[in-house]
């Protein structure tokens, strides 16, 4: 499994300085992460996801989950889709990502 620190960093529009400071650690660390030439501790990854409103699941990359229809959603999202849907009797499976995605969009707003 690969670590995406660099991609949601990026994609969050924050330079390593800047996550650094967040985290209270060195721009020099966060290089180090991302370049994988050094393997961050539990503690670490909560606080790099926590930055970015994620589980320190989502800043891995594995094998693509092709069947799931929450695949590429953040789990703490995933997780309040299966609570609605669950306590409604309902499975994830019948709704189409299209609609996951604008429940997604609502939430993260």
């Amino acid at each position: 499994m690969l670590l995406r620190v660099r991609e949601v960093r990026q994609r969050s529009g924050l330079t390593q300085a800047e996550l650094a400071h967040k985290i209270g650690c060195s721009s020099e660390l966060i290089s180090a992460i991302e370049t994988e030439r050094y393997a961050p501790d539990t503690i670490m990854l909560s606080k790099i996801a926590g930055v970015f409103c994620l589980s320190p699941r989502d800043l891995f990359v594995g094998p693509p989950c092709q069947d799931c229809p929450l695949h590429g959603i953040p789990t703490r999202i995933q997780a309040h889709i299966k609570y609605w849907l669950g306590a409604e009797g309902l499975t994830v499976k019948p709704f189409v990502r299209a609609g996951v995605l604008l429940l997604c969009s609502v939430l993260m707003a």
